[in-house]
This record gives structure tokens, C-alpha cells and sequence, in this order.
């Protein structure tokens, strides 16, 4: 099965979002062994929409990069959230600075961490170092429209690139809830530990 337009939806881990990407790279946590989408099937079926226009995204980066895109991170439920938890507070206790994980972020999407997230991937092209990926972060913010995307974000420590769905994706009320997350273009530093504004739409 393939979700070949925005009318048909896969169910299966192994199904196709797009060309290049499968529902697992989106829906699967390594570290926990577990699947991480909604166990309703009307929830699981918005997630794999929000992170279809997600994959849209990538086949996108994918032909300007010209690699394959590995994607670090997609969706996230509760308990990936407390595993991050868990990681940041054992980097405080050793002086190591990383960043808190939030519990508004746009990868805790249609789940009681975070309800209202509009999907999130965090990736990296095979095989590029932190120049390469900042061009292409460039290219993204200007390439693409402000209304194209929800918040870029760059981590040049850690090289790769967050990516989430515009906020108009979920309508006027999505809109107007999240308004203050809206549209925002940021690197953030591990060593600073904050984010540094690199263009605010």
C-alpha cells in the first residue's frame, strides 16, 4: 500500500508515505522498540497525514540535497518524552548543557503531550558535515514561503535541521492558539544553551 495523495492514508509501519519515505521513518522510536502514533484509529490517521505533508517536504530537501534524507526524529508520544526527560536531567547532574526537552514541540502531535503540535521531523542529509547543512538550512528559509512551514530550526552542534508543518494546517484555531510559536526560523546552541533568532517571520 502506498499513500499516494492526501486521500488515502497507510496504516502499516512499512507502507510508503511518499517515494522515499516510509510511515516507520515518522512512527518508530529505536531506543523504546515501540511505535509511536495514537492507538485510535481516527487520531492515528490525522498523525499520518500531518507527517505525509511532512515527507511532501522532504522529497523536496531530498532533490535539492541530492542524498538520501535521514530522518533523527518524527513523531513523539509520552513515552519518548519521558525518556528525553530522563536523558536531560542525567546530562544536568554531569555539567553537560543540552537542551530541556519541550513539551510544546511540534513533534508531540495529536497526543495528550501536546495536542495541538502540527508534526515535527528533525533530519540530515547522508553524509553532510554543519556547512553543507547550513546552506541547505539557508535555502530552506529562503526558498520557501513563511506559510510553507511551521518552525526551522538549525543545530549546527549536533548537525541536522527541525522541520514542522505550518500552523495553518489545523485551520483558524490552530492558528490562533499556537500563534506564538508561529513561523519561526532559529539556531539554537548547545554550548549557549539557547535559541538565537535568525530571522523572525
Amino acid at each position: 500500500m502506498s499513500v499516494a495523495d492526501g486521500t488515502e492514508f497507510a496504516y502499516s509501519l512499512d507502507d510508503m508515505l511518499t517515494e522515499h519515505f516510509r510511515v516507520r521513518e515518522f512512527f518508530w522510536h529505536k531506543g523504546l522498540k515501540r511505535e509511536t502514533w495514537a492507538r485510535h484509529p481516527k487520531l492515528r490517521k490525522v498523525q499520518v497525514y500531518l507527517a505525509y505533508n511532512l515527507a511532501l517536504k522532504g522529497e523536496a530537501i531530498r532533490q535539492e540535497a541530492k542524498v538520501p534524507i535521514h530522518i533523527n526524529s518524527g513523531c513523539r508520544d509520552k513515552f519518548v518524552y519521558k525518556l528525553l526527560f530522563k536523558r536531560w536531567v542525567k546530562a544536568m547532574k554531569e555539567g553537560r548543557k543540552v537542551a530541556k526537552p519541550s513539551r510544546t514541540s511540534d513533534h508531540f502531535f495529536m497526543n495528550d503531550i501536546w495536542p495541538l503540535g502540527v508534526g515535527a521531523m528533525d533530519f540530515t542529509p547522508v553524509g553532510f558535515d554543519t556547512k553543507q547543512l547550513k546552506e541547505l538550512f539557508d535555502w530552506i528559509v529562503l526558498t520557501w514561503a513563511p506559510d510553507e512551514y511551521g518552525q526551522v530550526i538549525f543545530y549546527p552542534e549536533q548537525v541536522f535541521i527541525h522541520l514542522s508543518n505550518p500552523y495553518e494546517i489545523l485551520g483558524d484555531v490552530g492558528i490562533e492558539i499556537n500563534k506564538p510559536l508561529c513561523n519561526k526560523i532559529l539556531i539554537y546552541s548547545y554550548k549557549e544553551k539557547k535559541y538565537k533568532p535568525y530571522r523572525t517571520v
